[in-house]
């Protein structure tokens, strides 16, 4: 034989340099049936793994969407209660509005003022008391209050129209258009 080559004296030899053809290139090459088997394990393989990646990142995708989608039904859900919050304030306002003129624009009949008059002596159980009210509003009221307990009337000028004051030892009661305002401010708050 000759003398011994190296891998790059076989390399640059004339022989790799020539290309011989290739006779049946495209005849059906037979595979064994192992390595057939692996090959479709390997391609299951990739297609499992590729599958199993992009449903990861499709899962991904998905709970982003719906944190966004969750912050986005807070943000309106905060919204909508303010803006309850300032109907409600808007409409305890009209409430209250409408409440001052009712009560400020309708004349309290003495009759009526008797009667609430009549209701407060039920509760108060003072011996004596006095009734201190407007002189328009005196017959009125003697007129409804007529059978109660000993009862002093006293006219005052200076007391409004539709008010009065009881006073006993142990109570006093004020009947007010203010007073009922008030009132009605207090159930609507």
């Amino acid at each position: 034989m000759g003398r011994p080559s190296s891998l790059s004296s076989v390399i640059r030899g004339a022989e790799v340099r020539r290309a011989p053809r290739l006779l049946g290139a495209n005849a059906e090459v037979l595979v064994d049936p192992a390595v057939e088997a692996l090959v479709e394990r390997a391609r299951d393989e990739g297609y499992r793994r590729g599958f199993e990646d992009g449903r990861r990142r499709g899962l991904e995708e998905v709970r982003r969407a719906a944190e966004i989608l969750r912050a986005g039904l807070r943000e309106v859900e905060e919204r909508l209660h303010r803006s309850q919050a300032e109907a409600a304030e808007e409409l305890l306002a009209a409430a209250l509005e409408i409440a001052g003129f009712v009560v400020g624009a309708v004349p309290v009949a003495p009759e009526a003022l008797g009667r609430r008059i009549a209701e407060a002596l039920e509760r108060l159980d003072d011996e004596r008391l006095r009734v201190i009210l407007n002189p328009d509003d005196r017959d009125g009221v003697v007129a409804a209050l007529a059978g109660a307990v000993d009862l002093d009337v006293v006219v005052d000028p200076a007391m409004p129209a539709g008010s009065a004051r009881l006073e006993g030892r142990w109570a006093t009661a004020e009947f007010a258009p203010e007073i009922a305002m008030e009132a009605v401010r207090r159930a609507l708050a």
